[in-house]
């Protein structure tokens, strides 16, 4: 699952930006330290979030296809079993 880093910033006025997103892992995906990144803070953040991001899309897809993987073996499993019943007339 994805993890973040929560850090606060101080901008040069003297505010302070929090920023929710600042180093991004998955599981599926490298470590991100997007605060090494020379950018802007506000293009900073929007980097870490989109990074954010895919690595929960990704972790989606992999449950969407384990998912799918298991419909795939209960639909198997009820063509190859017949209801009671069924035997019994057979």
């Amino acid at each position: 699952m994805a993890t973040t880093r929560s850090q606060k910033n101080k901008t040069k006025n003297g505010k302070i930006l929090n920023t929710s997103c600042i180093s991004v892992t998955h599981k599926n995906t490298s470590q991100i330290d997007v605060d090494e990144v020379d950018i802007s803070s506000d293009l900073r953040n929007k980097l870490a979030t989109s990074c954010f991001e895919i690595g929960e899309l990704k972790e989606r897809a992999l449950q969407y296809e384990e998912n799918e993987l298991k419909l795939q073996r209960t639909e198997s499993n009820r063509v190859t079993k017949q209801p009671f019943a069924e035997q019994i007339s057979s």
